[in-house]
């Protein structure tokens, strides 16, 4: 099952533009705990390697080492911006504060809140979103809509006289 994997492998290496220094992956040895950074490790590492690839070795790290220098660089950006704001939101709380000191606000000093409305005007608000309506069509299986009235359509009759109405079929047909 490998053999076509690295067949395309293979292929994609051959038509890859990279020089073939670059295509084939540098050898990969376990770390030992103790010689991680030693200089005779590196040596070890990097003996078997032509000019050119070690060439191509500095040119990435020094690569890699510039955008890490760019990366702290942002960072360190960021982490200044990031002081500035806390700063300036600090003291604008402690003005915020102080403001409302100045204020006195307690118990004493404020008005009991109060409804601005009479006890049967919560009846009329309830009643008009639950009221009973005839605009009212199914778009789909969950979802319906309120049609708008349309100026210059008959107005549907109002709700007291539909019940008037109905009431006085049913005393009709009981009779």
């Amino acid at each position: 099952w490998l053999k076509p994997f690295w067949l395309k492998l293979e292929s994609f290496q051959a038509a890859s533009t990279l020089p073939a220094s670059c295509r084939r992956m540098a050898p990969m040895e376990p770390a030992k705990a103790g010689d991680v950074n030693s200089k005779e490790a590196l040596e070890k590492a990097f003996a078997d390697q032509t000019a050119d690839q070690l060439r191509e070795v500095v040119v990435r790290l020094a690569k890699s080492t510039d955008a890490m220098k760019e990366m702290l660089a942002e960072s360190e950006a960021e982490k200044q911006a990031l002081r500035d704001e806390a700063e300036q939101l600090n003291s604008t709380i402690s003005l915020m504060m102080e403001e409302m000191r100045k204020l006195n606000i307690g118990a004493g000093n404020t008005v009991e809140p109060r409804l601005e409305e009479g006890p049967l005007d919560f009846v009329g608000r309830v009643w008009e979103k639950v009221k009973p309506r005839d605009t009212a069509y199914q778009t789909s299986e969950h979802v319906g809509e309120i049609k708008k009235p349309v100026p210059g359509q008959e107005q549907p009759p109002p709700v007291q006289q539909v019940v008037e109405k109905a009431k006085q079929d049913v005393m009709q047909k009981a009779e």
